[in-house]
This record gives C-alpha cells, sequence and structure tokens, in this order.
C-alpha cells in the first residue's frame, strides 16, 4: 500500500565546468532555485506526483538569485518539475528534472531545466520511525543566454506529504522553508556529507602545501 510522505527535497548545483563558448558564460556560482511542491514515497522509490508545481496548488518558485535572478526570475511565480522514480533496485535512467520554468520579462523571457545524466551516490536512513532518502544526481544546468553547465542536484526526501528544495551552484545547501521540523533533519544528513567532503580537502591542500 502507498504511503503518501512528505518530502524536503534541497537541490544543489555543484558546478563541476563550463562548456566553451565564444557567445556566452557559464552560469554564476552565486546562482540557486527554491520551489515547494508534492510527492509520494514508498519504501523503494520517491516519485514527484505533482509535476505541474504552481502557486494556484500552493506550490511555487519561492527564491531566485545569481543568474536566475538577473534573468527575471521572481518568487511566487509557477514551476514546471519532472516526474522521477528511484529505486535502488532498478537501475539509473536519465532525466530532466526541472523544465519550462520561465522568467518574466515579457519578450526576454527565459527557460531554465536541469539534466540529471548520472546517479552519484543513493541512500535512504531511518531516524527512529522516519525514513530519510537522499539522493544526489549529476547533470547539466542550462538557462536561457547561458552556456549549459555541469553540476549537481541533491534531493532529500521524507515521510510527511509536501516537499520545498533549493537547486544551487555551490556545495552549501541553503535554508529552505520546512513542512514538518524533522524535514530538516534530512537536509542537514546531506548538508553535513558536503561539510565534510569540502573540509576534508581543505586540511588535504594544507597539509601538502
Amino acid at each position: 500500500m502507498t504511503r503518501k510522505m512528505t518530502t524536503l527535497a534541497i537541490g544543489a548545483f555543484a558546478f563541476l565546468g563550463a562548456v566553451v563558448s565564444a557567445n556566452a558564460a557559464p552560469i554564476s556560482a552565486d546562482s540557486s532555485l527554491s520551489f515547494t511542491g508534492v510527492a509520494n514515497c514508498t519504501a523503494g522509490a520517491c516519485t514527484i506526483v505533482d509535476s505541474n508545481i504552481s502557486p494556484l496548488s500552493n506550490s511555487s518558485l519561492n527564491v531566485a538569485t545569481g543568474s536566475y535572478s538577473t534573468a527575471g526570475f521572481v518568487n511566487g511565480q509557477g514551476a514546471n518539475l519532472n516526474d522521477f522514480t528511484y529505486s535502488s533496485f532498478s537501475p539509473f535512467v536519465p532525466y530532466t528534472a526541472f523544465s519550462g520554468i520561465n522568467s518574466d520579462l515579457g519578450a526576454l523571457n527565459r527557460s531554465a531545466s536541469f539534466s540529471a545524466t548520472g546517479l552519484v551516490s543513493a541512500e535512504r536512513t531511518a531516524v527512529g520511525a522516519l525514513f530519510i532518502t537522499n539522493i544526489v544526481f549529476s547533470g547539466i544546468a542550462r538557462l536561457e543566454g547561458f552556456d549549459p553547465t555541469p553540476g549537481l542536484y541533491a534531493f532529500t526526501a521524507n515521510q510527511f506529504g509536501q516537499f520545498s528544495g533549493t537547486f544551487s551552484s555551490t556545495s552549501t545547501i541553503t535554508p529552505v522553508p520546512e513542512p514538518a521540523s524533522m524535514a530538516l533533519l534530512g537536509a542537514g544528513l546531506l548538508g553535513l556529507g558536503f561539510v565534510r567532503r569540502h573540509g576534508a580537502k581543505k586540511s588535504a591542500n594544507t597539509t601538502v602545501a
């Protein structure tokens, strides 16, 4: 029996490089998109079921910074998130995590998307009766007027009924609105992993010097 679960989705674009272009630049390192929506999870999968996120369903884009902000994305506008299903028993299938999130600049309207092309890591942990799923995808971020830019999309889910998330161009996870207090725990676990990896790398560089 499928149980409806709340999802806290925290996403990060950790840009790994940029495609060389004579006409455009990569999406800047201070760029982010935050949103809210609805999801269902089961023991073997986590599927976004509200694929058309909009203010009418009380789900919308919350924050746009960096390149997304200068391109005209604004708080409260609708956002389209595409369905995906994760199962530890099935091979990863590339998919577009979000698309059709358009800026509001009239004739200068621009669209953003992120294509997940690989699975970096996935784990499900139990904290008491709470199940938390952490999934990190690698892929390409696209924004009209900018070069396609490699990055990471980190997704954290737990079991209550809504999700909120942030796509960011850095490895630092930023705070997001919480559907429930325990939802932030999943974000903390995921953020801790990024911080530990960053700290270990910095320590290694200092030792070599």
